[in-house]
C-alpha cells in the first residue's frame, strides 16, 4: 500500500538542486535552484531532501533506548528511510536568479548544512486515478456478535491510494477495525461530513482504531466525528503533508490524537475536539518512533482529558495556538513547544476558513478587476 518510491525519471528532462547556500524555511513559496533551464509555469515537480546521517544524529534519532518492556533494540533511523518527497507545481520561474516558485510552501526546512535538495520534473510508475470520490454511503462491517473484539472482518471502511483530486463524502462506517484512510499515494483528497463509529477489535492493541488517517499530501478532513478510537484524528509516519483536520469530534478514544509515528511535516488542526491531542518525542514507542511531528499548528483545539503535551524536535518549532485543556509532562525528554493564548480561544475563530476566506477573495478579484 505504501511503496518506498512510486516516481520514475521524466524522460527529457533536467534536474536540478537548490543552492547550498541558501537555507529555505518552512513556509518559503520560492526555491533558489543552480539552474532554470528546462522549467516552465504549471511544471508539476518533486522537491526531494533526503538525509544524511549528520541530520539523523542532530535529532537524537541514532541513539534511540531499547523498550524498557521487552529489552528488544529501537530501530534506529537511516537515511534510507528518511527521505522525503514534496510534489508542488511550479507558478513562476526567475531565470535572473535562478528562482522557482511553488504553489504551496515547504513544510520542512531545506538547511544548507546537510545536503542540497533535488528538484525533478514528476511522474509516476503507476497511474493515479483523478477526479473521483465516494459518497452517501453508510459501510457496516459484518462482526461476530459473540465476540467484542472479533478481528475476523473489514479492517478499512475506505481506502483512498493512488489517487489525486478526490473525496469521500456524507460516509458513515460502523464496527470496522479502522475507519476512513488517505494513504501515502494520496493528493489533494477532502473527507467531509463522515462518521466513523462503533469499532469492533481489540481496544488497546496497535495498528488498530486509527479513525481519520491523513498520510499522503495536501489531505483535508471537515466536519467529521468518530467515537471509541485509539487515535481519532492521526497522520501516520514521515507524511510529508500539508494535513488539515477542522471542525473536527472524537469522543470517548483511549490514546492520542496528533502526528503518529515518526516525523509527520505540516499539519493543521484546526478546531478539533478530542480526549488527548498530543506533538510528541515518542522515543522506544513502537520500535523505535522517536519524534512524531513536526511544523505543527493546533489552533483553537480542545482536549478533554488532563495529560496532553506538545514538544519541538531540534531545530523545528509547533505553534500551539488557542488550546483549551490540561498540559502535563511529557513521557520523553524534549524541549516544550511554546504555548499562544493557553485556554483561551483566539481570533478568527478557524485559521483554516479564514485563509480560505482570503484566497478565494483573492480569485475573485482577479477574475472581477484582473
Amino acid at each position: 500500500m505504501n511503496p518506498r518510491n512510486a516516481y520514475i525519471p521524466k524522460k527529457k528532462k533536467v534536474d536540478t538542486h537548490t543552492r547550498s547556500s541558501v537555507y529555505i524555511p518552512v513556509g518559503s513559496t520560492e526555491i533558489p535552484v543552480l539552474s532554470t533551464d528546462g522549467y516552465n509555469v504549471g511544471d508539476r515537480i518533486i522537491i526531494v531532501r533526503s538525509a544524511a546521517r549528520e541530520w539523523i544524529a542532530d535529532i537524537g534519532m541514532d541513539k534511540l533506548p531499547p523498550r524498557p518492556d521487552t529489552r528488544k533494540p529501537s530501530l534506529q533511523w537511516t537515511p534510507y528511510s528518511y527521505t522525503f518527497s514534496f510534489e508542488r507545481t511550479v507558478v513562476a520561474v526567475d531565470e535572473t536568479t535562478n528562482t522557482l516558485t511553488i504553489d504551496i510552501p515547504m513544510v520542512m526546512s531545506l538547511d544548507p548544512k546537510y545536503p542540497p535538495a533535488r528538484v525533478s520534473h514528476r511522474a509516476y510508475k503507476h497511474r493515479l486515478i483523478s477526479d473521483v470520490g465516494v459518497e452517501n454511503l453508510h459501510l457496516v462491517s459484518e462482526t461476530d456478535p459473540k465476540d467484542p473484539e472479533d478481528e475476523n472482518h473489514g479492517w478499512y471502511g475506505v481506502v483512498v491510494d493512488n489517487t489525486i483530486h478526490g473525496w469521500v463524502s456524507n460516509v458513515k462506517t460502523s464496527h470496522f477495525v479502522s475507519g476512513i484512510f488517505a494513504s501515502y499515494w494520496s493528493r489533494f483528497i477532502t473527507i467531509q461530513d463522515c462518521a466513523v463509529v462503533e469499532p469492533v477489535s481489540k481496544p488497546s492493541d496497535g495498528g488498530r482504531r486509527y479513525q481519520f488517517n491523513l498520510s499522503g499530501q495536501m489531505g483535508l478532513v471537515k466536519r467529521c466525528f468518530t467515537n471509541k478510537a485509539r487515535h481519532d484524528f492521526i497522520s501516520q509516519g514521515r507524511a510529508c503533508g500539508p494535513n488539515v483536520f477542522v471542525d473536527s469530534v472524537g469522543v470517548d478514544s483511549n490514546n492520542e490524537s496528533g502526528p503518529h509515528e515518526r516525523w509527520t511535516m505540516g499539519s493543521l488542526y484546526d478546531n478539533v475536539l478530542v480526549n488527548i491531542l498530543r506533538v510528541r518525542q515518542r522515543s522506544w514507542m513502537g520500535v523505535g518512533q522517536g519524534w512524531s511531528g513536526v511544523y505543527h499548528v493546533m489552533y483553537n483545539c480542545e482536549a478533554k482529558f488532563p495529560n496532553n503535551h506538545f514538544q519541538d524536535a531540534p531545530g523545528t518549532t509547533n505553534w500551539i495556538i488557542g488550546f483549551k485543556g490540561n498540559i502535563s509532562e511529557p513521557q520523553f525528554e524534549g524541549k516544550l513547544s511554546k504555548m499562544i493564548s493557553h485556554n483561551s480561544p483566539v481570533h478568527p475563530r478557524s485559521l483554516y476558513w479564514s485563509q480560505l476566506a482570503i484566497r478565494k477573495a483573492v480569485d475573485v478579484l482577479k477574475v472581477t478587476i484582473g
